[in-house]
């Protein structure tokens, strides 16, 4: 078996990250960027892990896109989770696209935790809020 050189292996770390996404750039336009956070240890001091500190970070972001999106204004003095209460369909959609977020970084800083960056385009938002008042 033939050993590749250290600049190969690089390359290919490299560009299985992008293929993960760990790399993207924050995008351009109206957009929300939420980061969620969770522990590399569960309650009981237990390690979690990566992948599990990842979701539960994940978690945290959408929580926090959901509540914001909630509370934006969608025009005559209602909000978006009015309308989210109002219809079945629209609350539907819009919490579709918060779990189809996009997630923009991971982290590990030196605290015991993960840091996961995920955003969504306010103009998806604010479209799909348009046509519930149609």
């Amino acid at each position: 078996m033939r050993m590749r050189s250290g600049g190969m292996k690089a390359l290919m770390i490299v560009g299985f990250a992008l293929a993960l996404g760990g790399c993207q750039s924050v995008p351009k336009g109206n957009w929300r960027i939420e980061t969620g956070r969770a522990r590399l240890t569960d309650d009981m001091g237990e390690p979690r892990t990566r992948i599990e500190a990842i979701a539960l970070a994940q978690r945290d972001a959408r929580l926090k896109l959901l509540h914001y999106v909630e509370a934006m204004p969608a025009g005559e003095s209602k909000l978006v989770g009015d309308l989210m209460a109002q219809d079945v369909m629209i609350a539907t959609r819009l919490r579709s696209l918060i779990l189809s977020a996009r997630q923009i970084a991971t982290r590990y800083p030196k605290d015991d935790t993960v840091a996961v960056k995920m955003g969504i385009n306010l103009d998806d938002v604010l479209q799909i809020a348009g046509e519930a008042k149609r």
